[in-house]
């Protein structure tokens, strides 16, 4: 069903600037970014509710970047993360995680994203809205 009513912010981020741009999303729990323009471009996106498949990590660090699907916590250690009840599979990143996308022309990304930033690029544009 689509929306009658358009109820979020909007974000415009210009990746023809110098510098990195980005923003910090209120107003909603969702975002949508739209890429208009030629060439593909890569966003760095942080939020909750991001999956991401995982073969192995090769260190504690790494692990905690993870969300232990049986305790619902990041994880202690590698050593949990690779053991048994676990091994290679999607796992949830932190919310507070950062982690990059790339995204096509006219393509559209949609997630729980708190934050959303690109680093310059040539005849793009990037928008984003929560609602």
């Amino acid at each position: 069903m689509s929306q009658k009513e358009f109820s979020g912010n909007v974000y415009y981020l210009d990746p023809n600037s110098t510098e990195a741009s980005s923003a910090t999303l209120t107003g909603g729990k969702y975002f949508h970014t739209v890429v208009n323009g030629v060439p593909a471009i890569s966003i760095t996106v942080r939020g909750g509710g991001m999956f991401e498949y995982v073969a192995s990590v090769a260190d504690d660090a790494a692990a905690a970047k993870y969300i232990d699907p049986l305790t619902g916590a990041p994880f202690a250690d590698k050593d949990i993360f690779d053991d048994a009840d676990h091994g290679a599979g999607f796992y949830e990143r932190i919310a507070t995680e950062q982690f990059s996308i790339s995204l096509g022309k006219n393509q559209i990304v949609c997630g729980r994203f708190t934050k959303v930033s690109v680093a310059g690029s040539t005849n793009a544009e990037l928008m984003a809205y929560t609602g």
